[in-house]
């Protein structure tokens, strides 16, 4: 008998030794897949209930290329279950605010390659349409929202900036993903990155 219990203790350790690693409790970055040769990397953020950070791990255009992903509350993001179009656009109107901002300093920054006089007032011009844009219908949003995705795109004198909000997962677990970046394969990149993510 206790031969028995032996050999049942060392089978059940075994099996949970081999068991599959619960998805909920992996940080956020070990659930997409960023691969080592687009130099990004992923750090995880605690504040605001956690988010994963993906961005290029050096370059002037680090704080304009980045990859954010947060898990959702149904009860502060309730309208990404009732209405997800609605939500998105929402989403998209919230962060042009933010986006603006860094937009802006980037064209103060003496040290950017768009601190010249005709780059400078490439960004005057463009942060002048974001803020336009966020207390406007999205005009820049071709089509508008779908129930998974909304993109905008901003261009003037050769400077050019994409936005995409996501809306990952269904049922109880959704995530909202947003991406910013002025280069489209980046943008392609991102979006694959964003696709990559394991949802429980």
């Amino acid at each position: 008998m206790h031969r028995r219990l032996i050999a049942l203790a060392a089978i059940l350790t075994g099996l949970l030794a081999t068991a599959p690693t619960d998805v909920r409790a992996q940080s956020l970055c070990d659930r997409l897949a960023v691969p080592d040769q687009l130099e990004l990397g992923c750090s995880d953020a605690t504040e605001a209930g956690g988010r994963a950070i993906v961005q290029p791990l050096e370059g002037t255009f680090r704080a304009l290329s980045r990859l954010s992903l947060r898990p959702l509350d149904r009860q502060t993001d309730g309208l990404a279950w009732s209405d997800p179009a609605a939500w998105l656009e929402r989403r998209m109107i919230l962060d042009l605010d933010g986006v603006a901002d860094t937009v802006r300093d980037l064209g103060e920054d003496p040290d950017s390659p768009f601190a010249s006089e005709m780059f400078r007032h490439a960004i005057e011009v463009l942060v002048s349409g974001l803020e336009g844009v966020s207390r406007l219908p999205l005009a820049a949003c071709g089509s508008g929202p779908s129930e998974t995705e909304v993109t905008c795109r901003f261009g003037v004198e050769g400077v050019g900036l994409v936005l995409r909000v996501m809306l990952l997962g269904e049922d109880e677990a959704r995530y909202a993903v947003n991406i910013r970046t002025f280069n489209e394969q980046r943008l392609r990149h991102f979006t694959a990155i964003a696709n990559s993510f394991d949802v429980p």
